[in-house]
């Protein structure tokens, strides 16, 4: 085989794999609701509040229910691009008693919600199943609110924190028809901001929802 024929095959792989890949590229917009869990215990409380000039025991809420909107980009069969809006409700309230500076009853929340961008890996399995992997960075926005039932230092502090972050998961779709595709995800929210008692905390959302692809 000389090399003008090397050289037209070689083209011709080419083109095919360009129109393959073509074929296969889409658009799809997608969302999911499901429940949140923040990892954050009662035994942190008395060491954050502590670092605040607070003497306090407490108890904390770490599940509220959260969701996500999605829209994506599949580039081939086994990669695609996901931007979106992401909500996570109060992923952590607390309340507890203060012992010092003075005497307190007080409570709180904090409130998540971001914009992330992400790279998805997709594996296709057998009857339209498809195992998904995702990394990517989010900005997230933590909002606190807290209150004491005595004025002064004596209780998780209120304000607002913005940050990026690092976010990856681990989901299953299944498609029911060529245009419409079902999905249950795991996802992490990497050391996010906890302005309510100040330690970053792992968040993490577990939902299911539906993609339609055009």
């Amino acid at each position: 085989m000389n090399t003008t024929k090397i050289t037209g095959t070689a083209a011709l792989l080419i083109l095919g794999l360009m129109t393959a890949s073509a074929a296969l590229a889409q658009w799809y917009i997608g969302g999911n609701i499901g429940g949140v869990r923040s990892q954050y215990s009662d035994s942190t409380i008395a060491g954050d509040l502590g670092a605040l000039g607070v003497t306090a025991t407490g108890s904390a809420s770490e599940t509220a229910v959260g969701g996500k909107v999605f829209v994506g980009y599949q580039m081939s069969e086994n990669f695609a691009f996901e931007g979106g809006y992401f909500y996570l409700g109060n992923f952590l309230r607390i309340s507890g008693v203060a012992t010092a500076p003075v005497a307190a009853n007080f409570n709180g929340s904090d409130q998540g919600q971001g914009a992330n961008i992400d790279l998805v890996g997709i594996l296709p399995m057998a009857k339209g199943f498809s195992g998904i992997g995702r990394i990517g960075a989010a900005y997230f926005r933590s909002d606190a609110t807290a209150a004491a039932s005595a004025p002064g230092n004596v209780s998780p502090t209120g304000g607002t924190t913005n940050r990026g972050l690092f976010e990856g998961g681990l989901g299953l779709q299944y498609d029911f028809t060529k245009s419409v595709a079902g999905r249950v995800e795991w996802l992490r929210y990497v050391h996010a901001p906890n302005t309510l008692t100040g330690s970053d905390i792992n968040i993490d959302l577990y939902s299911a929802g539906l993609v339609v692809k055009f």
